[in-house]
Parts: structure tokens; C-alpha cells; sequence
């Protein structure tokens, strides 16, 4: 009876969680995926399981979604994915940021509730259906919705909308600053495939014969006379 009581508990274990995929979407310059201890170049297309690591260079992005939501991993971060599960009526991820920063779009799409929780050496940031930014160095920017973030000793903070704030390494909570979401925070926060795009084109334009003679006689010539005398 014993025996049949924990086959059924494991069975019910094993429905409750369920091991999920992420699946990079995009990437730009070099971007790197480490799997069964072997670095391989990342893809549009690969498959991320628990317990992946991913590395970008310089200049470098890797875009990956799970469920419904999109994390960016911006230039010079390195992360490891400890998990993505569906529990019940909920995706959950977890991911450890071991240096660098990730751009977090988090919703829900084949489940009603979505769960990502970022740890950081300092702090830990969790979510429910938001938006933000989070950093290694314990800087984390909210962009909608709300992000619960807490040191290691468990101090617990809210993060809203166009706030800051920055958990430093010995624990320290800097009171949220807002910093102006609609002005500052858009370009804190952009992807580098968004910066291309908004960035401003120089068109080159040659100049007319009549514009070359109005700004040739629009020159002052100063002429100065140096003599000798005996």
C-alpha cells in the first residue's frame, strides 16, 4: 500500500512539472550556447533546455522565447537557464545572471500564468507578467508592471513602472528613483536591433556651383604685410 501511495505521488509529481524548451529567435554578432560541456555557436532555431549556458561577445545579442515571453541577452553576459517547467497552469523560468544583463519581456501565452525569476551574485528579481531590465551589478529598471526585488539577506522591494533600483554587493537597497521612463528609460533599454533602426541616416548632399561661390564669398580674407627694416 506504501508502494502504491508513492508511485501515485510521483506520478502526480511528474504531470504538476513538466521540463519546457526555450528557443533562440534571433542573434546578432557572436553568440554562444554551452551544451553537455561543449560551446557551440548559437542559432536561430536551437533549442534551449534546463541547465544551458549562454555567452554573447561584444556588440552582441541573443534573443530567446519561452512560452510567450522574450528575454534579450544583451553584449558581454553570460546566464545560465537552471529552469524552464510548466507547473500546473504556469510556465515557470529561472535563470542565473552571472555577469552582464538581460532585457526581460515576460507574458503568458499557453498558460494563464507565467512566473521568471532572475538571480544575480547580489539579489534576486521576480516577476509575474512585466517588463524591465535587470543587471549583474544589481541595477535592475522597471518598464511596466511591477518586478518584487530582494538581496540575499531576503529584504524584499517594489520595483514599478520607470523606477530604479540598485542592490549593491554588500546587501545595500537604494531606494527606487524614477527615472523618467518616458524620456531616459527607452534608450536604456533598447535592443541593438532597435537602436539600428531608430538611429538617424546621413544623407550625403553635394553641393551647386552657386552654393560653392556664396560660401567662397562669404570668407573673410585677412591679408597681413611683414617687413624688415634695417
Amino acid at each position: 500500500m506504501k508502494k502504491i501511495f508513492i508511485v501515485i505521488s510521483l506520478l502526480c509529481l511528474t504531470f504538476s512539472l513538466m521540463a519546457m524548451d526555450g528557443e533562440v529567435v534571433a542573434v546578432k554578432g557572436k553568440a554562444e550556447i554551452k551544451k553537455g560541456g561543449k560551446w557551440i555557436p548559437a542559432k536561430t532555431g536551437n533549442k534551449i533546455e534546463s541547465g544551458s549556458m549562454i555567452s554573447t561577445g561584444f556588440k552582441s545579442e541573443l534573443t530567446l522565447k519561452i512560452d510567450g515571453s522574450v528575454i534579450t541577452v544583451r553584449p558581454m553576459t553570460r546566464l545560465t537557464i537552471e529552469e524552464i517547467a510548466k507547473k500546473n497552469e504556469a510556465v515557470s523560468s529561472e535563470v542565473y545572471l552571472n555577469v552582464g544583463s538581460v532585457k526581460a519581456d515576460v507574458k503568458p501565452a499557453s498558460t494563464k500564468k507565467v512566473e521568471f525569476k532572475v538571480k544575480t551574485p547580489v539579489a534576486t528579481a521576480s516577476v509575474r507578467g512585466t517588463s524591465g531590465e535587470i543587471s549583474s551589478d544589481g541595477l535592475l529598471i522597471g518598464t511596466s508592471g511591477s518586478w518584487y526585488y530582494a538581496n540575499n539577506d531576503g529584504l524584499e522591494t517594489r520595483v514599478q513602472i520607470g523606477d530604479s533600483v540598485i542592490i549593491s554587493d554588500t546587501g545595500m537597497v537604494t531606494p527606487a528613483q524614477n527615472i523618467k521612463a518616458n524620456d531616459v528609460l527607452p534608450q536604456s533599454v533598447q535592443t541593438l536591433a532597435e537602436a539600428e533602426a531608430n538611429s538617424p541616416t546621413m544623407t550625403p548632399q553635394s553641393l551647386t556651383m552657386e552654393d560653392a561661390v556664396d560660401i567662397a564669398s562669404s570668407v573673410t580674407t585677412v591679408s597681413i604685410n611683414i617687413g624688415w627694416e634695417d
